[in-house]
C-alpha cells in the first residue's frame, strides 16, 4: 500500500536523480520530482505487472489452480492476494469483492478438486501473523477478516463466513472426502480456536473442545489420509520463554474436530509453526518449529521428526532455528524435504534460508536450495 516517502536519497552526480521509499515502494525521478516512476515493479505486456526484485512483504504460500497450471496465486501480507494467468509471467491483483477492511492480507486459498474455478481464502485486516508485531499491540477479539468463497477462479469473490465473526483467520483446508455439494471446511482463526463448516462455508461453528486456554493462536491445520486433522496453535510470548501457559501446542482430532487431543512436543520447544504429514506414511510428521530466545543464541527451534504419529520426536534440522513450515515432495522412493525460514549467521543479521533435503529415514543431510 502506498504512503508519504519515508525516505528520500538523491544522486550526489546528478540532484535530479532521486529515489523515494514507502512502506511498499521504491519510487525514482529523473527530472528533479516532477515525474516519479516505479523501480520495484513493472508492466509486463501480458496485461499484468512482475517484479524487478525489490519486494518488501511476507509471503504465506504459492498455489496452482488443479484445473489450470499456467493460473497461480501467491497469498501476501499488506498487497493481499496475487493471481497470475501465465504461470507466474505476470501477476494481478485478485481481491475483487473482499470486503475492503479484509484487502491487506491473503493469509491462504484452497481450491476444490472436484468443481473448475470454485475456491476459498481467509483474508484479514491484521498482517504479519503468527509473529509478535501485530499481538503485542492489539488484541486479538479485535481482529478483522474471515472466509471469501469464489466460483470463477479467482476474478470475483463474496464474503462466505456466516457464524464466524470477525477473525483473523489465518488457514484453511478442505477434507477432500467431503461432498462437492456439501464440502467439509475447516478454519484455523488466531486468537478464537477452530471453526469448521459443513457445507461449503455458508455456514460456521466453533469446534474447541480440548483446545486449552483462552483465545488460543490457531495457526495452521493439517489432515492426514484417514481424516485426522492436527492443530498447531502458536506460541504467545514474545521472547519465547518456556514453561507458561504462553507456550505453543500441537493438537490433534480423529472425530472431525469434535473433540481436541492435545499432543506432546519434542522436548524444550514451545515454538511450533508448521506440521507436514509424510504422503507415503501418516505416522510419519515433521514440524517445523521457532527457536526460543536464550542467553547464548536461539534454541530447541529447527525441524523435528515423530515415527510415531507426534507421540516422540528427534531434531533432525538443528542449524536453523527459525524455521516457519516444511513441506515434502514425493519422487517415488526418495522424498525431498523442503523447509524455508530464517537462518541467523555469525553476524546477528538475519537472511532467509530455503534448506533443501533428499533422505531416507535418517532425514540427516539438508542443503541451501
Amino acid at each position: 500500500m502506498g504512503s508519504n516517502p519515508l525516505s528520500l536519497g538523491v544522486a550526489p552526480s546528478d540532484p535530479g536523480i532521486a529515489y523515494a521509499a514507502d512502506y511498499g515502494r521504491t519510487m525514482r525521478t529523473t527530472d528533479g520530482g516532477k515525474t516519479w516512476h516505479a523501480v520495484y515493479s513493472r508492466h509486463h505486456r501480458n496485461g499484468g505487472w512482475t517484479s524487478t526484485g525489490l519486494d518488501v512483504t511476507t509471503v504465506y504460500g504459492v498455489h496452482w489452480d488443479p484445473f489450470d497450471a499456467k493460473r497461480m496465486f501467491i497469498t501476501y501480507t499488506d498487497i493481499g492476494l496475487f493471481r497470475s494467468e501465465d504461470g507466474g509471467a505476470s501477476w494481478l491483483s485478485s481481491t475483487s469483492g473482499v470486503p475492503r477492511r479484509w484487502w491487506n492480507t491473503t493469509y491462504w486459498v484452497e481450491f476444490d478438486p472436484a468443481v473448475r474455478g470454485r475456491m476459498w481464502a481467509v483474508m484479514s485486516r491484521n498482517h504479519d501473523l503468527p509473529r509478535p508485531i501485530m499481538w503485542r499491540t492489539q488484541q486479538p477479539s479485535t481482529y478483522e477478516g474471515g472466509v471469501c468463497v469464489n466460483d470463477d477462479g479467482g476474478l470475483t469473490w463474496r464474503q462466505s463466513s456466516d457464524g464466524m465473526p470477525q477473525t483473523a483467520a489465518t488457514h484453511i483446508l478442505m477434507d477432500p472426502r467431503s461432498s462437492p455439494e456439501a464440502r467439509v471446511l475447516y478454519v484455523a482463526a488466531f486468537g478464537r480456536g477452530g471453526y469448521k463448516s459443513s457445507d461449503g462455508g455458508r455456514n460456521w461453528a466453533l469446534f474447541n473442545n480440548g483446545i486449552e486456554g483462552k483465545e488460543p493462536f490457531a495457526w495452521r491445520l493439517t489432515q492426514d489420509d484417514r481424516e485426522t486433522l492436527y492443530l498447531v496453535v502458536a506460541r504467545r510470548s514474545d521472547n519465547g520463554n518456556f514453561g507458561d501457559s504462553s507456550d505453543g501446542a500441537l493438537y490433534r482430532s480423529t472425530d472431525g474436530a469434535n473433540n481436541w487431543e492435545r499432543l506432546p512436543l519434542p522436548e524444550g520447544v514451545n515454538g511450533p509453526n508448521g506440521l507436514t504429514v509424510d504422503p507415503r506414511d501418516r505416522n510419519r510428521l515433521y514440524l517445523a518449529a521457532w527457536g526460543r530466545r536464550t542467553a547464548t543464541g536461539a534454541r530447541d527451534g529447527g525441524v523435528f521428526l515423530s515415527t510415531e504419529g507426534g507421540r516422540n520426536w528427534r531434531n533432525v534440522l538443528a542449524r536453523d532455528q527459525h524455521v516457519y513450515d516444511v513441506t515434502v515432495y514425493t519422487r517415488g522412493d526418495s522424498p525431498t524435504l523442503y523447509a524455508g525460514g530464517f537462518k541467523v549467521p555469525p553476524g546477528g543479521r538475519r537472511t532467509a534460508a530455503s534448506p533443501g533435503s533428499e533422505f531416507g529415514d535418517t532425514t540427516s543431510s539438508w542443503a541451501i536450495a
